[in-house]
């Protein structure tokens, strides 16, 4: 979408503004308009706004803009923050940006946050992304998370990591990847 100058200084007046639905609206008009001008506005209202909600979409609208120069920012606020939401959200985003720089804080927030939908949520980032380096702390997931949803999302992104590295028998992935194949359960085989 082609946005004008006056476009884009009207939605940067409404990130200002003391409202937050008018602020939560102006960052759903930036993340149409895809415009890498006003990201660090964006990671701005992502680390510091006043309004939850806010933090929140402004995470998601980096997310939507594919926005790889907020990973740093992302990382940052994700060890920080105490919001649940927010970091579930932050790591869909980090899913979404696909950036191998995420990779290793991806899976220390898998093997360690105290929130099971936010280990989930970074199991399936790490299968977005497709790295081979969680392999092994997937299937440890996918075997021993008290969390069902948070194993079902380590199996998924187990599935799309062979995928992504052109394997059609998750068993020889597994086999490759994840160590001698009698420490992998035939109950994770079989779900992969």
């Amino acid at each position: 979408m082609i946005m004008g100058k006056h476009q884009l200084e009207e939605i940067e007046e409404q990130l200002e503004s003391d409202d937050p639905t008018v602020r939560w609206n102006a960052i759903d008009k930036l993340a149409e308009l895809n415009s890498e001008k006003l990201i660090p506005k964006l990671i701005e209202l992502m680390k510091n706004d006043p309004h939850e909600d806010v933090r929140w979409n402004a995470a998601r609208a980096l997310g939507m803009m594919e926005a790889k120069q907020a990973v740093p920012s992302l990382l940052e606020v994700i060890k920080e923050s105490g919001d649940i939401k927010l970091r579930a959200m932050i790591v869909e985003t980090l899913g979404k940006i696909r950036s191998e720089e995420a990779v290793p804080d991806l899976i220390k927030t898998m093997c360690e946050d105290e929130d099971p939908i936010v280990r989930s949520e970074a199991a399936e980032a790490l299968g977005k992304i497709g790295s081979l380096k969680p392999v092994s702390d997937l299937i440890s997931k996918a075997q021993k998370d008290k969390f069902v949803h948070a194993r079902q999302k380590a199996v998924y992104a187990l599935g799309e990591i062979a995928k992504k590295h052109g394997y059609v028998d998750i068993n020889e992935f597994l086999d490759k990847y994840g160590g001698p194949a009698t420490e992998i359960k035939p109950e994770t085989r079989k779900k992969c």
